[in-house]
């Protein structure tokens, strides 16, 4: 271990009877020394990671901050809420000079998890509304939104951005989306409730953890190209 990192000051406490208040969830890298991480139940902390210090702490500004989104040209990022039960469902707008919320869009559900694509927009998981936005954090708009259903929990994209693969555990299902056309291309049964899942850098792989097996399974990614008269 290089160094650990606090992610809140000594003086604050968790909430009564749990101790799960200040778990981090996400980091997000803002430098090659300092990042940015959500709390399970709290705000957000600023950290030093090379120094092992906590910068700044952020308190709760929406219900069960998730997904991280950095906003280009700003220090600013847009922030998953994913608000049930604590709260609603929101995408917020944090700007860190200002140390605030500074703007929200209420989606309802439990916006989670957010993919960044290689033309700057981003993929988003709403996980109980079972929906994916495709976001602009240039204008702060949702641009597209198609419905999945089955628990949609961590979402990943080949290299390319245009196809996305989407863990849906209350169907033990990965299903892969094409966002060219929005249509589902392949659903793919896995393990009992995933969660966790990654696509390797050059798109040949794919890892998927199954939470209620404590299991995890690793897949190759086969590309079939269409017939002559189709665009690939």
């Amino acid at each position: 271990m290089l160094s650990r990192t606090p992610i809140k000051p000594d003086t604050i406490k968790n909430f009564s009877g749990t101790e799960y208040r200040y778990m981090p969830k996400i980091i997000e890298p803002t430098s090659d020394s300092t990042a940015v991480v959500t709390l399970w139940l709290g705000g957000m902390s600023q950290i030093n990671f090379k120094e092992g210090k906590l910068i700044k702490n952020y308190e709760r500004f929406c219900a069960l901050p998730r997904g991280i989104l950095p906003i280009p040209g700003q220090n600013a990022f847009y922030i998953m809420c994913y608000g049930i039960p604590q709260g609603p469902g929101e995408i917020v707008k944090f700007d860190m000079d200002q140390g605030k919320v500074t703007s929200r869009i209420r989606t309802g559900g439990s916006p989670r998890h957010v993919v960044l694509l290689p033309d700057g927009k981003a993929l988003i998981s709403n996980l109980n509304s079972g929906e994916i936005y495709l976001f602009d954090p240039a204008t702060g708009k949702i641009l597209h939104k198609t419905y999945a259903g089955g628990g949609i929990n961590t979402i990943d994209t080949d290299p390319s951005g245009r196809f996305v693969f989407i863990s849906q555990r209350e169907l033990d299902l990965v299903s892969v989306i094409d966002t060219k056309t929005w249509e589902t291309v392949l659903k793919q049964h896995v393990g009992d409730y995933p969660t966790g899942l990654d696509v390797s850098y050059d798109g040949k792989l794919m890892a998927v953890t199954n939470f209620h097996e404590a299991s995890l399974d690793l897949y190759s990614i086969e590309y079939i190209q269409p017939a002559a008269n189709k665009e690939p």
